[in-house]
């Protein structure tokens, strides 16, 4: 078996391996709830001088960081949940599709304007469908052809623990909240933005997106104020929104200060 029919191999047990995964798809959205990721399970990756390279989704990184996407990727029978393989020859792209163990098709795309991402460096975090690392590199495709080739630094990444909605943000705003200044009856989830940090990665300015009435609203906005960092995460080398929204539900305040 050659050295690219393994790597086309690979995509093929990546699809199945896909498939497998979608009836856990709850848990793993419940996983990203935490920075607000919308989940996608469609894999991408590059075979080049028959390696096989896990790509970055660009749907993902363009919600997370409000990107503008250059070109998304068309094909007629195109699904959000599925594994796609590109191949690059003599500098054009090429979409591989597998048939059988010894046949495979390679689809010229000269319509297609993108860059593809390649992880690349020290892996910083793993958010579950997206992975940040230290570094990436981008292959810029204009008309199908390869027209450039670079390097994206992400390791000014800061990965802060109160940013983790599940405890660490709890754990953290339950200690210093005055719970009586809460109306646990008229209210159940509030959603801040956070519009600004300092130079210490402290919130210094945030936007109520969903509140209360205003004395609620105060509170949760004073406590969330005294969070010591905040995370910061680079995508393609630029600072992104990920991890910028904050909801937070009263009723799991209340359970938090009642286990204290």
């Amino acid at each position: 078996m050659s050295l690219r029919w393994r790597a086309y191999e690979r995509c093929k047990i990546e699809s199945e391996n896909l498939f497998n995964m979608r009836k856990h798809s709850y848990l793993i959205i419940l996983a990203l709830i935490m920075c607000q990721l919308v989940p996608s399970q469609r894999k991408e990756f590059l075979i080049q001088n028959s390696d096989t390279l896990r790509l970055i989704i660009e749907e993902q990184a363009d919600y997370i960081s409000g990107f503008a996407h250059e070109s998304p990727i068309v094909t007629d029978d195109v699904e959000s949940d599925q594994v796609t393989c590109w191949e690059i020859k003599n500098d054009s792209l090429f979409e591989v599709r597998l048939f059988n163990t010894d046949e495979s098709f390679r689809m010229f795309h000269r319509d297609m304007n993108r860059t593809l991402y390649i992880p690349n460096g020290e892996l910083l975090h793993d958010f579950g469908l997206t992975q940040v690392y230290s570094k990436e590199r981008g292959i810029v495709i204009k008309n199908g052809i390869v027209i450039e080739t670079k390097t994206y630094d992400n390791s000014s990444t800061r990965i802060s623990p109160y940013s983790n909605m599940s405890n660490g943000f709890y754990d953290y705003i339950t200690n210093l909240i005055e719970i009586e200044k809460l109306d646990f009856d008229n209210c159940s989830t509030l959603i801040f933005a956070i519009k600004k940090l300092n130079d210490a990665n402290r919130i210094q300015d945030i936007e109520i997106l969903r509140g209360c009435d205003k004395r609620t609203n105060n509170e949760i906005i004073r406590v969330i104020k005294t969070i010591p960092e905040w995370s910061v995460i680079l995508l393609h080398g630029k600072e992104t929104d990920y991890c910028k929204t904050i909801p937070v539900e009263l009723n799991k305040i209340k359970s938090t200060t009642r286990q204290q």
